[in-house]
């Protein structure tokens, strides 16, 4: 026992200075400022969002309808001449559809089945941006369901670099407020960061109806899209300490 007891005192004094040590960083004088960056650019590409839908009482019809679906997208990828890797597939989902139907008096309502549904998911990159036209043309020609949305084929490097501008953004912040105070920045103790996410910029199409969102504008005959926005923010927290020990 008196062991047990011994180890157990020992771990203690192991334990709680560290947990002195935890609180005296969380009770050190902190300043929490925001960079926000944004970057923009035009679009040099498209990203066409295709849906197929086909719907059939029996599992086998329907699986033949939507197989002669995605036949038609692959179609679409040989008559505009497109690169394979440009035609990605994507979700493959197949659900029973039911339906509610009232039942006879003093009695609940039936689920009766309707038909199976399988839904199928394409994606089309397009990379020469005066073929909108063209593209519009062969995709929406058919009973298909979408989006397109404008993109830049340097969205990785710009995040990074519009990542950098808004740190940046946040020491500055930091160390000016800190400076009217009279003391200075330290260390970074917690840095979070947010974004935009996809851009706004995207029009939906169904059932050959096209639904401008104001996307693009057109200008003598060529499509003008808007530039894309790439807006991140970043929170940090930082360290205060004495003005001559700090980074003004």
């Amino acid at each position: 026992m008196n062991r047990i007891s011994t180890l157990g005192l020992l771990m203690m004094a192991w334990w709680f200075p560290g947990a002195d040590v935890f609180a005296q960083v969380s009770e050190r004088p902190q300043i929490s400022v925001t960079g926000t960056a944004v970057t923009c650019v035009n679009p040099d590409e498209i990203i066409w969002s295709i849906t197929t839908t086909d719907e059939d009482p029996d599992l086998t019809k329907a699986k033949i309808a939507s197989d002669q679906s995605a036949a038609r997208v692959l179609a679409i990828r040989d008559r505009l001449k497109i690169a394979q890797e440009q035609l990605t597939s994507g979700r493959l989902q197949i659900e029973r559809v039911v339906e509610r139907v009232d039942a006879k008096r003093n009695l609940a309502p039936v689920t009766v089945f309707k038909h199976f549904r399988i839904q199928r998911e394409f994606s089309i990159k397009q990379k020469d941006l005066d073929r909108f036209d063209e593209f519009l043309s062969e995709i929406v020609g058919g009973p298909v369901e979408g989006s397109f949305r404008y993109e830049t084929s340097q969205r990785y490097e710009l995040r990074n670099e519009t990542r950098i501008k808004a740190v940046k953004l946040a020491r500055q912040k930091a160390v000016a407020m800190a400076e009217a105070l009279g003391v200075g920045v330290g260390e970074p103790l917690k840095i979070t960061e947010s974004s935009n996410g996809w851009p706004r910029n995207t029009s939906n199409f169904a059932y050959n109806q096209v639904q401008q969102r104001g996307a693009a504008d057109q200008r003598d005959g060529q499509l003008v899209p808007d530039a894309i926005e790439i807006q991140i923010s970043v929170q940090v927290v930082f360290a205060l300490q004495p003005p001559e020990a700090g980074d003004k």
